[in-house]
């Protein structure tokens, strides 16, 4: 009995150390030659590896030429109230899917890759009307299909929407408090 301990801690002790070496000798470590130096000059820059470029490129301007007609248009509706306007806004930036909704990937990736063209919002940021400006694109068949899908999902997540096709400037203030503050156009 006394063979078969003094047997199990050399065993366990020659095995450690056989695992010991092991990882020693698995590490890789940089090797030094004598025709280089240890380190790197401090003031020199080592180039940054190659990399191939991407394809991508900064467009001229962020809105259409209509949008940014609109969006000039909006700025005296909004100035000197709380309201804020947000161009180009993500649909799933401000609404979202419920969690334990069947199909919920299916149903987030219909909204993911959509946008409103401006998006108001009151100064903590809380949606609360999205404007659609309505260009020929939406009398396509493919246009009218996403504007009836995301005019559902606003009505179904308590969003205001205002379609503007053609519209005159002067009655844009109108259009937009008689949504956002249908109590005070109702008051007179």
């Amino acid at each position: 009995m006394q063979y078969l301990n003094l047997y199990l801690i050399l065993l366990g002790f020659f095995g450690f150390i056989a695992l010991i070496i092991k990882i020693a000798f698995s590490t890789s470590r940089p090797t030094r030659t004598n025709h280089a130096p240890a380190a790197a000059p401090v003031n020199s820059v080592t180039p940054a590896p190659a990399r191939q470029k991407t394809p991508y490129r900064l467009k001229p301007h962020v809105l259409t030429q209509h949008e940014s007609k609109l969006y000039t248009d909006l700025l005296p509706v909004t100035h000197g109230t709380s309201l804020i306007i947000l161009p180009k806004v993500r649909i799933a930036d401000f609404i979202y899917c419920q969690q334990g909704t069947r199909n919920y990937y299916a149903w987030f990736n219909k909204i993911s890759a959509k946008h409103v063209d401006f998006l108001i919002c009151d100064t903590m940021f809380r949606p609360l009307l999205a404007i659609e400006l309505d260009d020929k694109s939406h009398d396509r068949t493919a246009g009218i299909e996403r504007d009836r899908f995301v005019d559902a999902v606003y009505s179904d997540a308590g969003l205001a929407v205002l379609h503007l096709r053609g519209y005159e400037k002067e009655m844009l203030k109108e259009r937009v408090f008689g949504i956002i503050y249908p109590e005070e156009k109702a008051a007179s």
